[in-house]
């Protein structure tokens, strides 16, 4: 493996994220397809647990070793800082599609016909737990002021989302489609405390506060049950094959000429067209919601004592039927020519698969299903639902917030009214659009009596010349405007004590200090990157007509490409550095997994909390000092002599800043503190390591 130095950012998102678009230059392989098995399966699960070690082997780039850097680049700077999060889940997606029985349907002119069903069940399941805390405090050591603060921030997360769907496609012995129906249940449940805890200081004030935000959403999709019938029975299953390189299909209400089988053909495309007659289902739904705020110091910021403290929450359920009588259906699937066999199941099953990308489903089902769900989300408008009323709530706390008119003048200057009693925004009178259906927000007379003004005549008063006549607001064209409180909030006397300490402080160059560091820390980071390019594509069996699996691709420096996860193939071989994911095949195993899953529909089920430690976490927060073990972080990876941090020395004051980020850094070890860190402070991270070495080499050569 060669080792690389960090040029490019985006290569190192590409090793992360396992996403590109790089053709394989792979020949084609031959093989024999053996004897069709009864249904196709795979999938993949992920425990999350596992994602620092699988970065670090992609990248070469220990994230705990980044975060600690982090926090000595701010203790360099004199201010302490401690990170600490604790994430514990897993995730899997299964699909399973499989021929089931036959049925009989008697059509429109008295005939039967035979029918088979062909199914595509869709299981997934996704859970995490996610404690973060972040410890900081500041004190000005320059003498220049008292400003200090003393902080602690403490987020802890919760994510549950299960998806069961079995859709069944009826074909006849022409393989031509009739309908579709699907059977649907759901739940996405997220939850997320926040504390916000400490205390600023200056000029002999002092404003604590203790905020804290509770929030909870929870969506079920207990039970839900469309039909799609079609005018007409449509081929689309004929033509989803890779002797076209883009299939297109679309299925509307429209009354098509029975003599056209609506399939165009251009090129290497094609386009099928299909009448879908009816769209009709039932839904069963149950929600719930809270969101709960308090502790903002609104008093010392211009706002009533208790104007921030919320407390709403309420639980909805409904029963309904739709029967949408304008569907718009549509999917849409490209090949490509890469061909190899691959094995499919545990018993060793090879079929002959081609690269295809789009939905590893059939192509009729991401649209049906999405439109299923949104008509069971949105509810068939007789009475509010979950969304309709959490936007009240919303809109009533920001119109709390802003006060009467929420614009500083008298009651009744936010809007204005027009003759046929309409109200609309103040600010959009003489704006050179009818915003009254009758057209009288514009040429309205405007700070004056003289009578009928016109647009942009503003008589011998101008009021752009006072900006406040008559109580109303004017800009520099005489324009009715929202009024403009110049003065701002009316801030407490000690916030602004506060606020001038810290503008008299050295908190400016001490940020200045903490970004140079954290540049020279973050700057000298080199990757040994395992792979330096990635694709992905889903597997097309021609034989079998459906999707057969996927597979993430890299390729090393010397172009040589493995298969990071997905089946075994003859063409391309196991990476030599592989991930935590796994990757799932039909077998006894698979269903084994298949029936766990039906019975995982709680956090319970999906994470292991006993793993969960988050000592480390609470005692961070609660000040308390881990025992003193090896750190297992290479500090020399950085490259960086941690005498020269750029900053006045202040040995003395600063004994209790460097005893924090010695702890700091021995909770990052394997005792628990750091032990991962979320996709998203990966790109934060990520980020912030850019911005770090952009500024380095912006830097003029000396």
């Amino acid at each position: 493996m060669t080792r690389v130095r960090a040029t490019s950012l985006s290569l190192i998102l590409t090793a992360i994220m396992l996403i590109g678009s790089a053709a394989v230059p792979i020949a084609q392989a031959q093989g024999t397809p053996q004897e069709a098995p009864e249904s196709v399966l795979f999938g993949v699960g992920y425990e999350w647990s596992n994602y620092d070690n699988d970065i670090q082997a992609l990248t070469g780039i220990s994230l705990k070793n980044i975060l600690v850097d982090v926090m000595k680049a701010a203790d360099d700077s004199g201010i302490e800082l401690v990170l600490a999060e604790v994430t514990s889940g897993s995730s899997s997606v299964i699909i399973d599609q499989y021929e089931g029985n036959s049925t009989t349907w008697t059509m429109e002119n008295g005939s039967s016909i035979e029918l088979t069903e062909v199914h595509t069940d869709l299981f997934v399941r996704h859970g995490v737990l996610i404690d973060t805390a972040v410890i900081t405090s500041w004190t000005d050591l320059s003498m220049q002021s008292d400003a200090n603060w003393d902080v602690i921030y403490s987020i802890d997360s919760q994510q549950l989302f299960t998806l069961d769907a079995e859709y069944i496609e009826y074909i006849d012995a022409d393989g031509l489609l009739h309908g579709m129906d699907l059977q649907l249940s759901s739940n996405m449940q997220n939850s997320l405390e926040v504390d916000f805890v400490g205390e600023v200081s200056g000029n002999d004030e002092t404003l604590p506060f203790n905020v804290q935000l509770d929030a909870m959403i929870n969506y079920a999709i207990n039970d839900l049950n469309s039909e799609v019938r079609l005018g007409t029975p449509s081929p689309i299953h004929n033509y989803v094959s890779s002797d076209y390189e883009r299939v297109e299909w679309e299925c509307e209400k429209v009354d098509w000429n029975r003599e056209n089988s609506g399939v165009y053909m251009a090129g290497d495309s094609v386009e099928v067209y299909d009448e879908c007659d009816s769209f009709t289902g039932d839904y069963n739904t149950s929600s719930h919601y809270s969101l709960g705020l308090s502790g903002i110091p609104a008093e010392d910021i211009g706002l009533e004592v208790d104007e921030l403290d919320v407390s709403i929450g309420d639980t909805f359920s409904s029963t309904g039927h739709f029967d949408n009588d304008e569907p718009e259906f549509g999917g849409e699937i490209e090949f490509g020519d890469f061909l190899q066999d691959v094995i499919i199941d545990e018993d060793g099953t090879e079929v002959r698969a081609v690269e295809m990308f789009g939905a590893p489903v059939s192509i009729t089902m991401p649209s049906v299903v999405a439109l299923s769900g949104a008509e069971a989300v949105m509810g068939d408008g007789t009475s509010p639902t979950m969304w309709d009323t959490i936007g009240e709530e919303i809109a009533d706390m920001v119109e709390g917030i802003d006060g009467d008119g929420g614009d500083g003048g008298d009651d009744g200057d936010d809007t204005y009214t027009c003759d046929n009693g309409e109200e609309i925004p103040s600010h959009w009178v003489n704006d050179d659009f009818e915003d009254c259906e009758d057209g009288s927000d514009e040429g309205v007379e405007e700070g004056g009596d003289d009578d009928d003004r016109e647009d942009g005549d503003h008589g011998d008063d101008d009021p752009g010349d006072d900006d406040r006549e008559g109580g109303d607001c004017y800009d520099e064209e005489g324009y009715l405007v929202p009024c403009e409180d110049d003065e701002g909030p009316d801030i407490s006397e000690r916030l602004e004590a506060i606020i001038n300490a810290f503008g008299d402080s050295t908190i400016e160059s001490t940020m200045e200090a903490f970004g140079e560091n954290l540049e020279d820390r973050l700057g000298n980071y080199e990757e040994d990157l395992a792979y330096v390019d990635a694709d992905a594509r889903m597997l097309w069996s021609e034989e079998l007509g459906k999707c057969v699996g996927f597979q993430i691709l890299v390729a090393d420096e010397d172009e040589n490409w493995y298969t990071l996860v997905g089946p075994e193939s003859d063409a391309l071989p196991a990476a030599p550095i592989l991930t935590s994911i796994e990757y799932i095949i039909g077998g006894s195993s698979a269903e084994d997994e298949i029936v766990q899953m039906g019975s995982q529909d709680s956090l319970d089920d999906l994470v292991d909390e006993s793993g969960h430690d988050v000592s480390s976490v609470e005692d961070a927060v609660r000040g308390g000092t881990p025992a003193d073990n090896n750190t297992g972080v290479d500090d020399n990876n950085t490259g960086v002599d941690d005498n020269n941090t750029g900053n006045v020395d202040n040995t003395d004051e600063k004994d209790d800043a460097n005893e924090s980020a010695d702890s700091a850094e021995k909770l990052a070890s394997e005792g628990g503190f750091v032990p991962f860190v979320s996709p998203l402070a990966t790109i934060g991270i990520i980020a912030l390591a850019g911005f770090a070495i952009t500024r380095k080499r912006d830097k003029p050569f000396a």
